[in-house]
């Protein structure tokens, strides 16, 4: 494992790149789901040490995956709309097989 401040190199022989202070592998797991993969892991495990990876993981997960994100989603109310008969109406589309435009219908 080769490292700088910021750059490390997990794997022999070209392995992946990983950016920790950008969130970033060159696997490209990391950026997208937002969880750190398995080379960002070996890389934070490097800096901050096997015991302490368990308390530092949570600084490299994306912030719309935390706790605290979940909670916020749901803090404004949401009423419902309590009949159908409220309910806006949607026009009807067709999709015919093989073209990949929705074409309105004939009217009557």
């Amino acid at each position: 494992m080769q490292s700088r401040v910021n750059l490390v190199e997990v794997g022999t022989g070209g392995g992946y790149t990983v950016k920790l202070r950008e969130y970033n592998c060159q696997c490209g797991s990391w950026q997208v789901s937002g969880i750190p993969c398995c080379h960002a892991m070996a890389a934070i495990s490097h800096y901050c040490g096997r015991a302490a990876v368990k308390d530092k993981v949570a600084e490299f997960v994306h912030s719309s995956l935390t706790k605290s994100a979940c909670l916020q989603t749901y803090v404004g109310m949401l009423h419902p709309i309590l009949d159908q008969k409220r309910w806006p109406e949607v026009p009807a589309y067709i999709l015919i097989l093989g073209q990949t435009e929705l074409m309105n219908p004939p009217p009557g």
